[in-house]
This record gives structure tokens, sequence and C-alpha cells, in this order.
């Protein structure tokens, strides 16, 4: 293939990459845009719905029963009269049976089950707090209704059509489309002119792999920083303006509802507990600052702001509606003043977003770089064959484990910032378990079913190669994970959970088999290398970006994303990777003996029950204590995500660092007990002072543990003889195995920690930590002379 064809090729690579980045940016920045659209829209709405939600809990105050409440449609009908986008009303009991709508009572219909976790509220929950989801083209708010006690009875679900928000927003969603274009072409004409400028490819046809990467990676960044940067100005231009009308529709919700006191001849000095009902209104809308009523000589008759004496300058007001005159003669003004710290915010989490998705972008397209390469050489190989006599290699194995390691982990990791969020909106009681175990149990039957597949499938790969078990676990992987997403039951979404740890387990197994036929050491260790680099960008990338499309479109949708993965993934391991097995390396001897030796060594059984299995059950703090912690505390999926990110980061870039200081002077064995001690400290951080801040302090920490104690756990095994001696898919499959013991373990014993209280829970988890790190040094110290278990590097 002559260097033009090859520069060619390299130009419509280049030009699929540019077109895939920018397409997700754009389905990630128009998303954001509608997200923070709707939001404002359902705050608007849920004044009119927040009112009859008040004049509900003011009835059940005083006897009245929710379920037989009579001439319920006509204080329903006022709802769509005040907000006329409102298109149904119905009222729901916790249990999703739906008893009222604006025709009267309702028997024998229910809430879809998809829509039920959504429409739940929990004890904890203000009386302003909304839910809301997107069902057939119809939005539904949600607000809790509450009985005399506090407890939650039912639930108004206020249905609006998506066409209303589309018509508000695709004017904005043409403009950002038609930017991405821009940028998109832009990069492309600098990427031509930068190709005919630096040269890429050397007169016998042979890339220059780093300087190709280095320019396409420059490209890319400006082209995200670019499409970025228009979007945060179209939103901050868009923005203001989508409030103003917003807020003209809670304020002539607000003046209809004073005026209809006003209008039986209260005066507006004597309205009773108007300052409180304006307070639940600002709740409800979260970006008006301010609301007053003002005299018609400029004073402030009320105001949420209790240092306002008179109401705020013109200026800074959001909208003014003048208000009938009183029995007294007085005339009044209704104003709201637009929220700046609000509006900020905004703009901050979307300027957050942009930040986070240039930073994944990275790992992105790193990967995707890496795939261009392989299809190249690949498409060189073909070409070349067609002229030499002599056979003319492919990509090797060890470099193809890469993308499959990327694609296999991307898949996964899209739901793993959620399941336990997830799991707490289906929540039921089972078999007397207390809420935080059950909870936890769709991570426990994951690892439980990775534990079993990986147990039992190394054999098979020593015996039939590692492609039929990596092909059979994505079709489990593939099929359970679409499973998950159709759950709506705690019950089927444990079951789905399991079947999914099942298929990834074997799938998982089956890519370290890959990389174990590996025909050389070296070649092994090339492998092992590469596989980690595909995993962790494959975390990443799937944990960050699975965490905003949560949050934008909700969590089945992503299980159905990551299940549609896993068939690319399998048609790419298929057609592009060849099976290989494994060498023999066991002893001779009957399989009971070698398991016997292998099982009684005493330094392998201390090194698994005294760090592999307690290092896995910290691990669980990121995946399964932590959404459940920040979702408490009201915090984004989308900054879950974020510190999904963090924790990635910390793994690739930070671990590495203190390996290439330390490695060289530290052995396994204490590399193993540092990482152990990092692991105590992350999570003595946060029971110190429990917050969101020493939360990701204490990931960022537990990310520097795993990247130092997982690449010394690994040395450490394989180097141990009877590891070796017992036949290497084998012993493989008991290490994974037994640390799929310490993922299950984990959700369950964060959750009994807990029962004891949050901090107390994490500290006793941090103890047991700390004495298991301890003993593992001492008891390995006593036999690790002359084992070669703690070398060097």
């Amino acid at each position: 293939m002559t260097p033009k064809r090859v520069q060619g090729f390299l130009f419509g690579g280049s030009l699929l990459l540019v077109a895939m980045v920018l397409l997700f940016s754009g389905f990630l920045n128009i998303g954001s845009f509608r997200n923070n659209y709707v939001v404002s829209l359902i705050g608007s709405y849920t004044v009119s719905g927040g009112e009859v939600r008040r004049q509900l809990e003011y009835s059940l105050k005083y006897g009245k029963s929710l379920e037989n409440f009579a001439h319920i449609e006509d204080l329903l009908r006022q709802i769509p009269r005040d907000t006329p986008a409102i298109k149904a009303v119905s009222v729901l009991l916790p249990d999703g049976r739906i008893i009222h709508d604006l025709n009267g009572p309702v028997t024998g219909h229910r809430l879809p089950d998809t829509l039920r976790a959504k429409a739940a509220f929990s004890e904890e929950q203000s009386h302003s707090a909304f839910n809301w989801s997107l069902y057939h083209d119809t939005y539904h708010a949600f607000l809790p209704i509450h009985d005399r006690a506090g407890q939650w009875v039912g639930t108004l679900d206020l249905q609006f059509d998506r066409a209303a928000v589309d018509r508000q927003t695709v004017v904005y969603l043409r403009a950002s489309a038609g930017y991405m274009l821009a940028v998109g072409l832009g990069a492309l004409v600098l990427l031509a002119l930068l190709l005919a400028r630096v040269r890429v490819v050397d007169a016998d046809g042979k890339i220059q792999q780093l300087r190709f990467s280095v320019l396409l990676i420059c490209v890319l960044t400006l082209a995200q920083l670019a499409y970025g940067a228009v979007n945060i100005l179209m939103f901050q231009r868009a923005f203001p303006t989508i409030v103003q009308n917003n807020t003209r529709l809670t304020g002539n919700i607000i003046r209809k509802t004073v005026e209809g006191v006003v209008h039986k001849g209260a005066r507006y000095e004597d309205l009773v507990g108007i300052k409180d009902w304006l307070d639940r209104v600002l709740e409800s809308v979260p970006e008006i600052g301010r609301i007053d009523i003002e005299t018609d000589k400029g004073g402030a008759f009320y105001s949420t702001d209790a240092t306002a004496s008179r109401i705020t300058p013109p200026a800074a007001l959001v909208l003014r509606l003048p208000m009938q005159t009183d029995a007294a003669g007085t005339e009044a003004s209704l104003g709201l003043v637009l929220s700046a710290s609000y509006v900020s915010r905004k703009l901050f989490e979307l300027a957050l977003d942009a930040a986070t998705m240039l930073v994944t972008s990275f790992f992105f397209m790193g990967e995707m770089i890496v795939f261009l390469g392989l299809m190249l050489k690949k498409r060189l190989a073909v070409a070349r064959s067609r002229t030499s006599p002599a056979p003319v290699p492919m990509a090797d194995e060890d470099d193809l484990v890469r993308p499959l390691a990327f694609l296999l982990l991307l898949s996964g990791y899209l739901s793993v910032s959620f399941i336990p969020v997830m799991m707490s909106e289906l929540y039921e009681p089972l078999l007397g378990l207390s809420r935080a175990v059950v909870i936890g149990l769709p991570i426990s039957a994951e690892m439980f079913g990775a534990f079993l597949s990986s147990l039992f499938i190394g054999h098979a790969i020593d015996r039939h190669g590692w492609r039929p078990a990596f092909l059979a676990g994505l079709a489990v992987f593939g099929l359970a994970t679409a499973l998950s997403g159709a759950a709506t039951s705690a019950l089927a979404f444990i079951a789905a959970r399991g079947l999914v740890g099942l298929g990834y387990g074997a799938a998982w197994m089956g890519l370290r088999g890959l990389v174990a036929a590996g025909a050389s050491g070296a070649s092994r260790t090339k492998g092992f290398t590469v596989l980690n680099a595909g995993i962790f960008a494959g975390q990443n990338c799937g944990a960050v970006l699975g965490a905003m499309l949560a949050e934008r479109f909700g969590f089945p949708l992503v299980f159905y994303l990551a299940a549609a993965l896993v068939v690319f993934t399998a048609g790419f391991a298929l057609l592009l990777v060849r099976n290989l097995q494994l060498a023999r390396t066991q002893d001779p001897g009957t399989g009971f003996q070698r398991a016997k030796k292998f099982f009684g060594d005493r330094r392998l059984l201390g090194f698994l029950l005294l760090v592999t299995i307690p290092s896995a059950v910290v691990g669980m703090f990121l995946n399964y204590f932590f959404p459940l912690y920040a979702k408490s505390l009201g915090i984004s999926q989308g900054d879950i995500g974020r510190t999904f990110l963090a924790y990635g980061v910390c793994i690739i870039y930070i671990g590495p660092l203190l390996l290439r200081a330390l490695g060289n002077r530290l052995g396994t064995r204490t590399m193993m007990s540092l990482a152990g001690l990092i692991g105590v400290m992350s999570l003595a951080v946060f029971s110190a002072h429990a917050s969101f801040g020493t939360a990701v302090a204490a990931i960022v920490l537990l990310g520097v543990s795993e990247s130092v104690g997982l690449v010394a756990q690994n040395s450490y095994f394989v180097n141990l003889p009877t590891a070796l001696a017992f036949g290497r898919g084998k012993a493989l499959s008991i290490f994974s195995a037994i640390k799929k013991v310490g993922q299950m373990l984990g959700p369950t014993a964060f959750g009994l920690a807990t029962v004891l209280g949050t901090v107390q829970g994490i500290a006793l988890v941090a103890g047991a930590y700390l004495a298991a790190t301890g003993a593992f040094f001492v008891v390995s110290r006593k036999t690790r002379e002359g084992t070669g278990a703690d070398q060097k590097g």
C-alpha cells in the first residue's frame, strides 16, 4: 500500500473518530440542556399541583380518607385550569393503584410497573419534593401526599405531553446541532492541513504511531473544548428566557390563588399564613430566588426574604404582575426575582459536565486510536499478503485483548454507579432482612454468580481455549443485562444481576485465558499490561457515561445500551480474534493430588484470606456504599459518576507513578501491606467526619490503594510455585473466584456494619481491614524466605 493510500486511510478513520466523539458529546450536551429545562418546567407545574396537595393534606388532617374522598375530581380539575399544558391528573396509593382522576373515582387501574419506583416517596423526603419520569411520550410529575402523622399515603400524578417540551427546546437543540456540525467540519479541515504538513507515514508506508496519535488527540481535544464552550454560552443566553417563561406560569398561579381569597373580601394586610405558603412555593421552583407582594406605595406586604422592607428594584425582577384591589381599596402587585445563585449553579454544572466529558473522551479517544491502529495494521497486512509470497503477520492477540477488555468493561460498568440506587427504588421486604442488606443483594448476587463461573470455567479454558468461554459468557451477560433493565420487582432484579455475574465472570476469565495463552513470558507480560489498560479505560468511561445517561434518560435505557455493546463485543471477538489454548504447566499426578497441594499451601491460604478477600470487601465502599450515601445527600447521578472517574484516574496515573518509585525497592508483600494501610486510611478519613467531600477523599485514597495493591497481588500470586503447579487456567479461576467472594460479601458487610450508624460502621470495617493487613504482614514474614513470593519489581 502506497504512502498516499495509507494517509488516506488514516484521514478516513480519523473522520469517523471525530464524528463519533462529537456525536456522543452532542448527545450528552443536548440531553443536559433538555433535562434542565424539564426540571424547571415541572417545578412550575408543581405549584398548582402543590396547592391542590395542600388542600388534600388539610382534609386528611381532619379525618378524611384519601380513598373515599368525595368530589375529589372538582379539586383535581383546578390543576389543568391553572396550567392548561397538564392534560391529566390522578391520585395513586403507595402500591401503585390509581384511585381518582379528573373524572372521579377509578377502579381496576394501576400505574405501569416502570413508573412505580418514581411515584414512591420515603418518609424522609420533604413535602415539597417531586419526582418525574418520561413514559410513552408523556411526562409524569409525582408529588407525595402525607397524612397528619407525616406518613406518605399517596401520590399526585401530573401528566403533560412531550410535545410541550419539544416546542420550547427545538430552537436551542437545532442551534446546538448546528454548532456541532461546524466544529466537526473545522476539526476535519485542521486535521487535513496537519496531515499534509506533518509526516505521519514514511516512504515505506509505515505509520509513525506516536506522532499520529498526538496529532489526533490535539485536534479532538480542541474540538471538544470549542463545542463545550459554545454550548455553555448558548445555555447562558437561553436559560434566563426559559426561566422567565416558567416563572410567568408560576406567577399567574400565585396571583390567581391570592386574588381568589381577596375576591371573597379579605384585605392584603390580613392574609393569614401567606408567608409560609409563599415559602413552600419557593421550594418547588428553585430558579425563583424571592417572591414579594408589594403595596401601591412600594412597600412589601409579604416577602420570602425576611429582611425585605421594599420590593427588589425592577432591574432584578423576572416578572411583575398587577393584582386586583382589595376590599379596603388597596392596590398590590406580585414580584418574582430570579435566583442568580441557581442560574450560576446550573452554568457551573454544565461546565462540569463538559470537563467530565473532556476527561472521559481522552480514555475513549485513546482506545479508538488503538483500535484504528489495529484495523490499519490488519488492512496493511492483507494488502501486502497479496504481493508477498511469505506470510505477513496480522495483529497479535495480545494487542487485540485491549479493545476486547475495553468493550467488556465499558458495557459492564455503564450501570455500576446506580445498581444500589435502582434497588432502593424497587425495595420490598425480603426474609426479614434489614433494608440496607436487601439493597445490597443485587451486587452480592452478581458477585456470587461471577464467583461460580470463575470457579468452574478455568477447566473449560484449559481444555477448549479462551474464546468459547468468552462468547458463552457474553451471551448470558447480554441477556441478563437486558433483563435488568426490564425488571420491575426486587426479586426479578436480584435474579437478573445474579445471571449478569455468571456471564460476566465467564467472559472475564476468557479474557484472562487469552492473555495466559501467550507463547512466552514476555508475551504474557505485554498481554496483562494492555489488558489492564483496556480494563481501566472501560471502567472509567462506563461509570461516567452510564451515570450521565441514567441521570438524563433513566436506568432501563442504560441497561439496554450495555446489552447492545455486548453484542458488538461478541462480533469483534468472533471475527477478529483467534481461539488459543493454554500451554499445560501443571504438575503430573491426579487432580486430587494437585488440588490438595494447592489448597494446603499456608502462604496461599494466608494471601487469599487476609489480602484478597478483605481488599475486595473494602472495594465495595465505592460500588455499594458510596452511591447510596451520595443519593441520601441529594447528590446527582452525574456527580456520583464523576467520583468513579476520579477513582479510575488514580488507578491509571497515580498508581503507576508509585509503582515506578517504590516497586524496585519494596517487595510485593510489602507493597500489598502498604496498599492495605492506604485502604484503612481511606475509610478512616470518612469515618472521622462523614460528608460528601470526605467520601470523595476516601475514594481517591482507595484508588491509590487499589492501583498498588492489584498489581502486587497478581505478581505475588503468579509467582507462588503451587499456583503454577496447579495449572495456570485453574489457578487463575480460583484466584478470581476468591476475589468474587470478597466482593459478594462486601455489600452485606457494609450493610450490617452501618446498622450501628454510618460513622461507627465504616470505622468497624476499617478496623477489621487493619487487623487483616497486620496479620498478613506477620504471617507472611515467617514463610517468605526463599519462596520468591516477595520478589522485587
